[in-house]
């Protein structure tokens, strides 16, 4: 069994690397699977944990508000669960690390962002994969992508960059640039989608000791 950690760059295509290895090992492939399984665990829509996840970290602060105006778990229709629903920025992480480990201590599976390098840093059967690429086509990417002008692409890609490394930085006290923490780094603006795949493919197969 392996567990594969997607970290990623917004508009690089870590997001679609992380599928497609997915689809050609047979595992499972988890991404915002990952927030409903939160959302399940905290017996809370998962709308409003995904909400909050896409501007991280500087929502966290505000989780106890936004819960209280939400639909409680029997309204939603959702199980019972015995754990109090997260109404702090501890407690929203410890979530989502409850459900990363609970993914990798139960087969293999890729999982993409969540800040699962650091918290499977320590995992024995984890490979940890960066994808990245150069600003100006991950601008042209997102407008392609979002129809969004120039402007507005460059801001969400800074915006994006900023919140991802503040993420690790503030609770993890790790800069998510820093080659040490993977196995893999891939630049997707010097390689293309398929040989990104196969590269990260076969790394996987290498330490499974598949031929």
């Amino acid at each position: 069994m392996i567990v594969i950690t997607v970290s990623r760059q917004l508009g690089c295509g870590g997001r679609e690397i992380g599928r497609r290895v997915a689809e050609k090992l047979g595992i499972a492939y988890l991404d915002h699977e990952i927030i409903t399984r939160a959302a399940g665990l905290a017996g809370v829509s998962e709308e409003i944990l995904a909400d909050v996840d896409e501007r991280r970290p500087t929502l966290l602060d505000f989780m106890a508000d936004l819960l209280a105006r939400y639909p409680t778990a029997s309204e939603l229709g959702m199980p019972a669960v015995d754990i109090e629903p997260p109404v702090g920025q501890d407690a929203y992480r410890s979530l989502f690390e409850d459900v990363i480990r609970d993914v990798a201590n139960k087969g293999s599976a890729v999982i993409v962002g969540r800040g699962g390098q650091m918290i499977l840093r320590n995992f024995p059967r984890a490979m940890h994969v960066h994808v990245i690429a150069p600003v100006d086509l991950r601008v042209k990417r997102v407008m392609e992508r979002e129809g969004l002008s120039r402007v507005d692409a460059e801001k969400r890609v800074h915006d994006s960059d900023r919140n991802r490394a503040g993420y690790l930085k503030t609770y993890y006290k790790m800069d998510w640039q820093n080659p040490e923490l993977y196995a893999l780094m891939i630049n997707t603006g010097r390689l293309d989608m398929d040989t990104a795949v196969d590269l990260v493919v076969g790394a996987a197969r290498s330490l499974l000791g598949d031929s």
